[in-house]
């Protein structure tokens, strides 16, 4: 049997934006019904393309 180990949990990242870019995310993630941090970490992917 093997070692049993933790899953690995994804990292938190506190992250300090603009009150008026923190409005906007949450407008693009109701638009497309998802939750803010789903819409951040696909910019950040986009970015790094």
């Amino acid at each position: 049997m093997g070692v049993l180990s933790k899953p690995q949990r994804k990292m938190q990242f506190n992250l300090r934006i603009e009150h008026e870019l923190h409005e906007w995310l949450k407008k693009v993630a109701e638009e497309n019904e998802r939750p803010v941090n789903y819409v951040i970490n696909q910019a950040i992917k986009n970015m790094r393309k």
